[in-house]
């Protein structure tokens, strides 16, 4: 037993301290004494420690051999995944067994780490593992770990626009490198630890002020924080995991969006650095104009010319609508330009909780023609013979002068 109640087999790679504790440990069946100091709190779970206890945990636990293949890890990981995942398996014994399986998956299926975790053990991961771990906690999820959103612009016509749709548009979004597999290394060499930071991926840098010399850890400028060596990067996506992939995705477009509208389709943008989250895809519309239709907010307007004898005697018509083809009754007497309308054939209102439609306004217009038959103008003159001997009311015209609209339902 050693100072602080520590056996002397134990191995402690991180603990919780607070500023200017001290802790004497012991890293494997070595005598290492390391004075630790922290200014912040810092946490450690179970299984990292437990981890650490034996150089082949990793691939003891996926049940696979140094020498498998990423394609074997990953078969082993759906395998063992499925049978310890917690809506299979319960207890805390599974929960421990499913988060020791991911770990496992972590480090093997990753290129870098899997390097230094063959040649160092669970030490040669360093702060590659706890760059990882920090990640993938909540908490952190917006320093650096979210994949950017990505702007993208689809076109259609008014009938899609008003009626909804479904579509596919092509998008460029960086996605997991192929040929590295997202572990941003060439998959030709063997990749050497950075001489820079010999494989940690920080270093360390001084800096004086009035309070006196202050120590700070950053990322490693010469590999960007990989702790491998730049002439072993990948090709393609130069070392960032990520590559310009075009992709074709298949959106459902609700109806009542407008020119200009904004849809967001989650998680669909670039992936995030070090397996981070994935952005969205922002999907911008641009409406092409109808020539039978145009459209303020929710209603819809329309024009339809009718003969001068429909406006004068009325008439029943078949006006084209959104959804298809609806009659209308023109009373007798119906002037130029006189407006009906067709209440809830607009346009759905998008985004509203309830079916909340808008209105279709039909203008007629009374078309005069400008040339007649023989037999044509002989009625029509017999007609002005009857309406001069027959003085239009002046309060009927007036009235018609006045109200020019007229609503149907």
């Amino acid at each position: 037993m050693l100072a602080g109640g520590w056996p002397v087999n134990c191995r402690v790679t991180e603990i919780n301290l607070t500023y200017q504790h001290k802790l004497l440990c012991r890293v494997g069946s070595s005598r290492v004494c390391r004075l630790v100091k922290h200014s912040r709190r810092c946490r450690i779970t179970s299984r990292v420690r437990s981890a650490a206890t034996d150089h082949h945990t990793f691939y003891s636990v996926l049940g696979v051999s140094r020498d498998a293949t990423l394609a074997e890890v990953k078969t082993a990981y759906r395998r063992l995944a499925i049978k310890w995942h917690p809506d299979h398996a319960s207890g805390a014994e599974a929960r421990e067994t499913y988060q020791a399986i991911k770990d496992a998956y972590d480090v093997l299926s990753n290129h870098t780490k899997r390097h230094h975790y063959n040649k160092h053990g669970i030490d040669g991961l360093g702060s590659h593992f706890h760059r990882y771990e920090a990640t993938h906690d909540p908490t952190t999820q917006q320093h650096g770990g979210q994949g950017q959103n990505v702007d993208a612009m689809l076109g259609l016509t008014f009938l899609e626009a008003a009626l909804g749709t479904e579509r596919v548009f092509q998008v460029s979004v960086r996605l997991q490198c192929p040929d590295c597999s997202g572990s941003g290394l060439s998959a030709t060499s063997q990749p050497l630890d950075c001489t820079a930071c010999h494989g940690t991926g920080q270093t360390m840098r001084y800096q004086s002020s009035s309070l006196g010399r202050t120590k700070s850890y950053g990322s490693c400028p010469a590999c960007g924080g990989k702790g491998v060596s730049s002439r072993f990067w990948c090709k393609r996506c130069g070392g960032e995991g990520r590559a310009v992939t075009p992709r074709h995705v298949r959106v459902k477009i609700p109806a009542g969006v407008d020119h200009g509208s904004v849809l967001r389709l989650n998680g669909q943008g670039d992936v995030g650095t070090f397996c981070g989250q994935r952005g969205d895809i922002i999907l911008r519309f641009v409406i092409h104009p109808e020539d039978s239709f145009t459209r303020q907010g929710c209603d819809v307007y329309s024009t339809v010319p009718i003969a001068y004898t429909d406006a004068i005697l009325g008439a029943k018509l078949d006006v084209q609508t959104l959804r298809g083809t609806t009659a209308i009754q023109v009373a007798p007497g119906t002037q130029h330009n006189t407006t009906l309308r067709l209440s809830e054939q607009g346009v759905q209102a998008w985004g509203s909780t309830s079916a909340m439609f808008g209105a279709h306004y039909v203008t007629l217009h009374v078309l005069i023609p400008l040339e007649c038959t023989a037999e044509e103008q002989n009625l029509l003159k017999r007609i002005q013979w009857t309406a001069r001997t027959n003085p239009v009311d002046s309060e009927n015209f007036q009235q018609h002068q006045a109200s020019p609209r007229q609503s149907t339902t």
